[in-house]
């Protein structure tokens, strides 16, 4: 069974922060500004620049951004869009790595 939990901050000044998934989406209006809290990415330097550099060409939904999903490499979590760490440690699979990526987040929500 799916984890259909969504965790909300709401801050000082009213500024309410989630993570948007498929469970969080009736939560966003066309008011709400979306921003991304991490990248997944390839742990070794020069996969991660070319990492980088195809998905910036590119749309999230295209093939060529699906085929660097599918890297057989080792995946790290960097934080930087958020002001954060890289967190310690790699991943073998993508997916472990978003889900630890998804228990950070809702864990500390930096």
């Amino acid at each position: 069974m799916t984890d259909k939990t969504v965790t909300i901050t709401v801050d000082e000044d009213g500024e309410i922060k989630f993570l948007v998934d498929e469970h969080s989406k009736p939560f966003i209006t066309p008011e709400t500004v979306v921003k991304r809290a991490s990248h997944v990415e390839p742990a070794n330097p020069l996969l991660r620049v070319m990492f980088h550099g195809l998905r910036s060409a590119c749309s999230r939904q295209s093939s060529l951004a699906e085929f660097t999903r599918m890297w057989p490499c080792d995946w790290r979590i960097n934080l930087a869009p958020i002001g954060g760490p890289i967190l310690p440690g790699t991943y073998e699979d993508r997916q472990d790595a978003i889900d630890e990526e998804v228990r950070f987040l809702n864990d500390t929500f930096v």
